[in-house]
């Protein structure tokens, strides 16, 4: 299921803005499933997030501390949901342990027309031309679109703009232009982490691991995706970026480097992409 990967606490807004609103395959984990050492002793207890949409899911496990390991599958009904989690909600495990999370692929939608298309491109420019103020743009489930603001922005400065942005997006839902989130990271730093990840694999023995990188904004962290990632490879990203990072090791996920530079964009080409 090749995607592009564009994806710490965060405080998720759901708010409707006028008009905008080569290593060997690891096993599946089992229910104790060893969390990452070396990340202190406090423990905490998993919330239950089966249910709730990926980048739900992954928003309230990384404010507890935790980071999230989606694993999609393709063989249950699509509802783009979590089906399960290990270790279950419920558990308690110390602070930045990885809770993998088994994701059914969301309902098939129809594909959006060119005029849709075009319809999008304000506000996908809008984003773009102000990585300051936005980490990323992203179409949920649904297929709405969300407006990712970095730390520190007021998005409410920012409604006026989005609306106009926004104006005559009526895929999927008429009326429903966008809607906003907000990450705790900003995109440049989380850039820079794609950076170091990208160039610094003393965190990997595996020298000829091919794996992709970028930023998540549907879940507010740096996505890294291999189906050969090792525990001992996500143990050492977790404690070096803690809950920046999160990772993607379904089974048949094509795996490639890609620099920041050819991310560019990042959700945005997600977007234009999909």
């Amino acid at each position: 299921m090749p995607r592009l990967l564009s994806i710490v606490a965060v405080a998720f807004l759901a708010l409707i803005v006028s008009g905008c609103w080569g290593a060997a395959h690891e096993p599946v984990p089992s229910e104790t499933a060893s969390p990452p050492q070396g990340l202190g002793v406090s423990t905490v207890a998993v919330t239950n997030v089966v249910g709730l949409a990926e980048g739900a899911a992954a928003k309230v496990l990384a404010a507890a501390g935790l980071v999230t390991n989606v694993r999609y599958v393709d063989d249950v009904p699509r509802v783009g949901a979590v089906f399960r989690a290990v270790p279950a909600g419920g558990s308690d495990v110390p602070e930045g342990s990885v809770v993998v999370l088994f994701i059914s692929l969301p309902p098939r939608l129809p594909l959006p027309g060119q005029e849709h298309e075009m319809e999008m491109g304000k506000l996908a420019g809008l984003v773009a031309r102000h990585p300051e103020v936005f980490v990323g743009l992203y179409r949920d489930e649904a297929a709405v679109p969300h407006v990712v603001f970095g730390p520190g922005a007021d998005p409410a400065d920012w409604a006026d703009r989005l609306a106009q942005a926004a104006k005559g997006i009526s895929y999927p839902a008429a009326g429903i232009g966008c809607r906003i989130d907000t990450c705790s990271h900003s995109l440049a730093s989380l850039r820079a982490i794609q950076e170091e990840i990208t160039t610094r694999q003393d965190w990997t023995s595996n020298e000829h691991l091919a794996f992709g990188v970028g930023v998540d904004a549907k879940t507010c962290t740096v996505r890294v995706q291999s189906d050969l990632l090792t525990r001992a490879d996500i143990e050492a990203l977790v404690d070096r970026y803690h809950t920046a990072v999160s990772f993607d090791t379904s089974e048949g996920s094509h795996p490639v480097r890609l620099s920041p530079a050819e991310d560019e964009g990042g959700t945005l080409l997600e977007y234009l992409q999909t």
